[in-house]
């Protein structure tokens, strides 16, 4: 797949003389590292056996041009309907990241699963078009990875400044990188969430790190696990972080109430589950010989 129509370019044109001169560098190594990662994924929808890898086949200065294409490590052992099938998937890939930046143009963010689907279908008739196997079955792309490449994404375009821009330029023609786009870490799990189990109970919970000023979290063994929980007995909370209302020591472990929320995804899949202390009862002091345990 050495060949110029599989061939792709970002190209970053920066302010010269302002900002944090190594901005630049971030925000392209960045998004490399996303195309990387987003080209494994789409690879996937082909088939599981599918490993695309991203090299850089020239750099130029000015503005940044880097010149990159894909190249495969593995090819997937399914029937195919054409024998030049790098060209075909390395067509795949181009046409698959073309359209995710230009879905991304379209909006600043992420509001319903119906949005993000619109994507998923199109790359799904992407893969159909291809016409890289004899019968037409492909995968879903992973929706999760996929939101999360879109956070790594506008994680790596913001570190630019207002006169900055990124594009990128491939045979499909040039499309520019919508700065204003952005999708947190919560959107993606209110998008991915179809329904949320609550579960309550009173468990002796080791603590591993508390947190001694503040509201964050505190790092507690639950079910053999560790687990980061937010402590809302904010009476209990503040006696603790005066020091001398509550004497809690490595090895320590408190009997609380615990309230655990469990987002289920539209599969049945688990896609983040958060824990509550609700009320401390009591703190379970560790036996002399566990002194010397770490939280």
């Amino acid at each position: 797949m050495g060949n110029r129509q599989t061939e792709y370019e970002l190209y970053l044109d920066y302010k010269r003389g302002e900002g944090d001169p190594s901005r630049v560098f971030h925000a392209m190594g960045n998004m490399i590292d996303m195309f990387s990662n987003l080209d494994e994924d789409l690879g996937a929808v082909i088939s599981s056996s599918c490993t695309p890898s991203v090299v850089l086949t020239d750099i130029e200065s000015g503005s940044i041009r880097s010149k990159l294409r894909d190249v495969l490590i593995d090819l997937p052992d399914e029937a195919l309907n054409n024998a030049d099938i790098r060209q075909l998937i390395g067509h795949f890939l181009l046409k698959s990241k073309y359209a995710i930046i230009r879905w991304c143009d379209k909006r600043d963010s992420v509001e319903s699963i119906d949005e993000i689907k619109s994507l998923e279908d199109e790359i799904e008739s992407l893969a159909k078009e291809s016409n890289v196997k004899k019968i037409p079955a492909y995968s879903p792309i992973n929706r999760k990875r996929l939101l999360e490449n879109l956070n790594h994404m506008s994680n790596a375009l913001s570190v630019l400044e207002e006169h900055d821009s990124l594009a990128y330029w491939s045979p499909l023609g040039k499309v520019q990188f919508n700065k204003r786009f952005s999708i947190s870490t919560e959107i993606i799990t209110t998008v991915l969430t179809d329904k949320i189990i609550t579960q309550r109970g009173t468990y002796v919970l080791k603590i591993k790190k508390p947190d001694y000023l503040g509201n964050s979290k505190w790092s507690v063994r639950h079910n053999g696990h560790s687990v980061d929980a937010k402590i809302s007995d904010m009476r209990w909370l503040f006696d603790f972080q005066k020091k001398g209302g509550v004497s809690l020591q490595p090895g320590d472990s408190i009997r609380a109430d615990l309230k655990q929320d469990t987002a289920i995804g539209y599969e049945g899949e688990i896609v983040h589950t958060w824990y509550e202390v609700e009320k401390v009862h009591e703190v379970i002091h560790a036996p002399p010989r566990n002194q010397q345990s770490l939280f």
